[in-house]
């Protein structure tokens, strides 16, 4: 049976019965092992271009902050969940006790890049806010509070 050999030059048989259930196998050990690499370089990218506050909010809690173009403020979050709001525009509503802001929610954005590793998608998103948030908003679909 002939197949497809995603990989032809590497050591490694490709061989299939009638059903073709090994040949299977192998694309999808090697798309998986493929996506994991492109995972790792696009959050190494994306590290590149946050700031040390950024990375360390990204790093505990999952999300990071980002000021726009025009000065509004969003959180862009890890998740990647269809159904989900991604982005949250924020605005600061006074200080809290400890003399941090308090921080509510003006609006949530779903907008998503698919077939992109999600790290590569929040550099874009990033960038977008940073450098063109009237296209970041044309493109999201928003839930207004």
């Amino acid at each position: 049976m002939g197949g497809f050999n995603p990989a032809p030059n590497l050591d490694v048989a490709v061989l299939a019965d009638e059903t073709g259930t090994v040949t299977y196998r192998y694309q999808f050990q090697y798309a998986v092992a493929h996506a994991v690499q492109a995972d790792e370089q696009a959050l190494r990218l994306l590290n590149r271009f946050l700031s040390p506050e950024q990375r360390r909010s990204f790093d505990c809690a999952d999300y990071f902050d980002v000021v726009s173009q025009h000065g509004r403020l969003y959180r862009l979050y890890r998740r990647r969940c269809t159904g989900f709001q991604n982005v949250t525009q924020l605005r600061v509503d006074g200080r809290l006790p400890d003399g941090s802001e308090r921080l509510m929610r003006v609006c949530d954005y779903c907008i998503h890049i698919y077939c992109v590793p999600r790290a590569a998608e929040l550099l874009a998103f990033k960038l977008m806010l940073e450098l063109n948030e009237d296209l970041f908003l044309a493109t999201a679909n928003p839930t207004h509070f």
